[in-house]
């Protein structure tokens, strides 16, 4: 994890010594797999997605959650990625409607926040445009979102049959390879 981050949930510096810490864009090679990171749009410190590439298959899979909004890097990084992970946090009627406080959802919906299903909508339909064949979303909200709302939303922006759309469960094991 990136230094920032690492210092925010680490009580002693001597701790530090056991992380792999990185800077905010890198990338890393480990046997076959090739880890690069890129910085997203998120109000924690040094929020960071991940592209994991196999260089014996060239299968790509890209990981983007806590953030407000699609960045310059999610773009660049994911574009082309067979498999994506990507936060679909909530929908924008229930968020506004739900019984959080208004400071709350301010910063839900904000631009260093999380991303909406409509906001994840429209980057899936880029994805899928350049290679994306399946997505699972993530980081879904519990009381500003349902699995159901968020794939319907992705898949009505998608104008390709053969990408797959799910949900994770945070109860249930998804199989997305």
């Amino acid at each position: 994890m990136t230094e920032e981050s690492a210092r925010c949930i680490v009580c002693e510096a001597k701790d530090l010594e056991n992380m792999y810490i990185h800077d905010s864009e890198y990338s890393v090679c480990i046997k076959d797999l090739e880890i690069s990171s890129f910085l997203l749009s998120h109000d924690s410190e040094c929020a960071v997605g991940y592209i994991v590439k196999d260089n014996t298959t060239g299968h790509t899979l890209g990981i983007a959650t806590d953030t407000g909004c699609v960045t310059k890097g999610m773009k660049d990084k994911m574009c082309g990625c067979d498999t994506v992970i990507l936060e679909s946090n909530h929908d924008v009627v229930m968020l506004k409607t739900g019984s959080y406080p208004a400071d709350l959802k301010r910063r839900i919906s904000g631009k260093h926040g999380h991303l909406s299903n409509d906001d994840a909508a429209e980057f899936a339909s880029f994805l899928a445009e350049n290679g994306t064949k399946r997505i699972l979303l993530f980081h879904l909200s519990e009381e500003n979102n349902t699995p159901e709302l968020a794939i319907k939303t992705v898949k009505s922006a998608i104008n390709n049959d053969d990408v797959i759309v799910m949900a994770a469960d945070k109860d249930e094991t998804v199989e997305i390879l």
